[in-house]
């Protein structure tokens, strides 16, 4: 079994971990690993016990799913509301 990604799939993919290198190079919390046999593998990191945390791995199957998943982990560990302000959870 060997994973084939269409050509522009595979440059899309490589184009957001470009975006992100910096910030996928010093978390912490998880890293992003090529196997030949099942592609690109997004695998989460127990930072505490300096493990492969078995709650949150995937296969990244397209670069949308990659952007998906890099925002959500990076605007959850980071992103705070300001002092004095709410957020709203909800559609915009």
């Amino acid at each position: 079994m060997k994973k084939e990604y269409d050509t522009s799939v595979k440059e899309a993919i490589e184009r957001v971990m470009s975006v992100f290198s910096e910030y996928i190079k010093t978390t912490p919390y998880f890293d992003i690993v090529w196997s030949g046999k099942v592609g690109y593998i997004y695998i989460s990191i127990d930072s505490c016990r300096g493990t492969v945390g078995d709650m949150d791995c995937l296969v990244i199957d397209s670069p949308e799913e990659l952007l998906d998943k890099l925002l959500y982990d990076h605007g959850g560990r980071w992103a705070r509301p300001k002092p004095g302000r709410s957020v709203s959870i909800g559609a915009c």
